[in-house]
């Protein structure tokens, strides 16, 4: 096998599973504890729930980060064909976390559906359409990437006699963590786009439905928890811009030291 096909089999196999130990964190950790604060009379009226959400939020996009950054050093290393792995790789891990998150808050309401009393239709609703939108936010980043590293990738295999670091040079090692030009970088604030822009979304659907279904904001504490949600949202983004970054960078020194150990002499 060479050098090339075992990194990025090292790399989808330690992002599958890097996205199913952040999403058991997620499940195991983070919902029960939301649950359980939310719905407890002495912390619901009082900032601790929000917080605790907004914790859940950074642990959720720490997996989705990963799978990001797995789309991002494939579609560079290996271009187009890295297509069909990425997404399975990530949709796989992606369904898994959200039908075992879905599969504890079952259980900490009481108890999962029968077959017949609402299963299928809450199942369709609360595992499938999550991760249908997941997958949805996933391919506009995947698509964004594309057109940001498949030409150069191409240009990259054409020359098969120059190295790795040869032809690496200007993307990595990086000098500067916020150079415009860097297609590593550029992927990793496309990533960090793509959360923050889905992330207000689903806030601004949230407070509109509030809206509707309860009252308009009327109060300071109310309108102060509802730029709170906006600027959590914003840090997530950012958040994420760096966390795709570390892994990008941890994904390119492991293909740097397998190199190193091929390349030294037997004893």
């Amino acid at each position: 096998m060479s050098l090339i096909k075992k990194n990025m089999s090292k790399i989808y196999r330690y992002s599958f599973w890097g996205m199913l130990i952040v999403g058991a964190i997620y499940a195991f950790v983070m919902l029960p504890i939301y649950s359980s604060v939310s719905n407890n009379v002495v912390f619901m009226k009082t900032a601790i729930p929000d917080l605790v959400n907004f914790f859940a939020k950074v642990v959720e996009i720490i997996g989705i980060c990963i799978g990001y950054a797995m789309a991002a050093y494939a579609t560079y290393r290996i271009g187009k064909k890295s297509a069909g792995k990425v997404y399975s790789v990530y949709c796989g891990a992606a369904f898994i976390k959200c039908f075992v998150s879905q599969l504890v808050l079952w259980v900490q309401s009481g108890g999962i559906p029968a077959f017949n009393n609402g299963f299928f239709e809450e199942a369709l609703w609360l595992v499938v359409l999550p991760f249908i939108l997941e997958v949805i936010q996933f391919t506009v980043f995947y698509l964004i990437i594309r057109g940001i590293l498949i030409k150069r990738s191409d240009a990259a295999h054409c020359d098969l006699e120059a190295s790795y670091a040869d032809k690496d040079k200007g993307i990595y090692p990086i000098g500067k963590i916020f150079a415009f030009k860097n297609p590593v970088l550029r992927c990793s604030r496309a990533g960090g786009l793509v959360i923050l822009i889905s992330k207000v979304l689903l806030t601004t659907v949230d407070e509109i439905y509030i809206t509707i279904e309860t009252r308009p904001i009327k109060t300071l504490d109310e309108a102060l928890t509802c730029i709170l949600r906006y600027l959590s949202d914003c840090v997530c983004g950012v958040m994420a811009y760096f966390v795709m970054l570390f892994v990008i960078i941890l994904f390119f020194e492991m293909l740097y030291k397998q190199t190193k150990s091929e390349m030294a002499p037997e004893k």
